[in-house]
């Protein structure tokens, strides 16, 4: 049986608390997750699954709109059959990368996807010693390879011109853009992120991260700018951007450019614009034409906002 939105779960794996997350905006009239949201999560909650236990998992899900239809599951790499009652039996396909020509090359790459989704650690160098500031930020003695060593230096160090992190999945991006408001006592980092269900999923991190840290990072404990948002809610982080008490705040390109702006453009005059971060970048060049054109919109923006105050524009890619 579908849980509600609002079910009581015990603790689960990050695939699934983003889908319960996605499920809160969901089949609602304000914007929230569309059914590509679900979709994929759905998809990625079912190789976790399979993955990690074996077996052919599948999961019985309504087929009614605003409900994939069966051939917009297929395009999703999954299956999808109908059951009656209005519901699908819905499994994921599996998928690996282009390979080369090699005859060991295939089961590399099924190597390594499995690896992604049972949350293994992909093999790679030695464990990098972590720099003083690093293990001040995050409390880890370590850094997940000398990639991520050089993004960390790279983002902290940053005089204000645009930088470019690309690392795998798993390879910690997310603390990297997390390392300066860690690092220091004010500013504000605002991160443009495309989808509804990430901005959920990162406030849900962010604040497990300020609790075990013991930092103020919000004055009213949110950090997704999104518009299901409460009329004072949104006022509330509106104002915490302004006077630097909202340190970090997740939104979408169209909340950035029209709701927001207002409140990055007083927090960026009074100096108090720290870094805006980009994540998900590679989107913007895989979207093509058909990129959001908030997103375009954002480039403007940006330079707008470097004009009156210098920042650091965090671009980050899997």
């Amino acid at each position: 049986m579908w849980p509600d939105a609002g079910v009581q779960v015990s603790p689960v794996g990050d695939a699934c608390r983003r889908l319960i997350d996605a499920l809160s905006t969901f089949e609602h009239e304000r914007p929230g997750a569309g059914w590509r949201d679900i979709a994929t999560l759905i998809r990625q909650v079912l190789l976790v699954d399979r993955f990690s236990f074996e077996g052919s998992p599948e999961l019985v899900v309504p087929s009614a709109e605003p409900w994939p239809t069966a051939d917009q599951w297929q395009d999703l790499h999954c299956q999808a059959f109908t059951i009656g009652q209005g519901r699908f039996r819905v499994s994921a396909r599996t998928w690996e990368p282009s390979v080369g020509e090699s005859d060991t090359a295939p089961a590399i790459a099924q190597t390594r996807v499995a690896e992604v989704f049972r949350h293994e650690v992909i093999p790679g160098p030695s464990s990098i010693p972590a720099d003083p500031f690093w293990a001040a930020a995050h409390k880890y003695s370590t850094y997940r390879g000398v990639a991520q060593q050089q993004a960390a230096r790279a983002a902290v160090t940053n005089d204000g011109t645009p930088l470019i992190i690309s690392l795998p999945t798993g390879r910690g991006k997310t603390a990297v853009a997390w390392s300066k408001s860690f690092l220091s006592s004010e500013g504000v980092t605002v991160v443009i992120v495309p989808t509804v269900v990430l901005a959920l999923d990162m406030e849900r991190r962010t604040r497990e991260q300020a609790q075990t840290k013991n930092k103020q990072l919000s004055p009213v404990d949110r950090y997704a700018y999104t518009g299901g948002l409460d009329g004072d809610v949104k006022r509330g982080l509106r104002q915490g951007i302004r006077d630097g008490t909202q340190r970090i705040l997740y939104t979408s390109p169209e909340a950035f450019v029209s709701g927001l702006s207002g409140a990055v453009l007083d927090c960026a005059k009074s100096g108090l614009l720290q870094q805006i971060v980009v994540d998900e970048a590679h989107l913007v060049d895989q979207w093509g034409t058909t990129l959001d054109p908030s997103f375009r919109s954002c480039r403007a923006w940006l330079a707008k906002l470097t004009r009156l105050h210098q920042l650091t524009v965090s671009l980050r890619s899997s």
